[in-house]
């Protein structure tokens, strides 16, 4: 990880710890095991 926190300099703990809060958990739809 270091070497990706180098690359993206002073962005790198604002992508990293990035949480999408648009959607909630509960709210997707996901596929079943059939």
């Amino acid at each position: 990880m270091t070497d990706i926190a180098q690359l993206l300099a002073d962005e790198a703990e604002y992508l990293l710890q990035y949480r999408c809060t648009g959607i909630k958990k509960e709210s997707l739809h996901l596929p079943g095991p059939d």
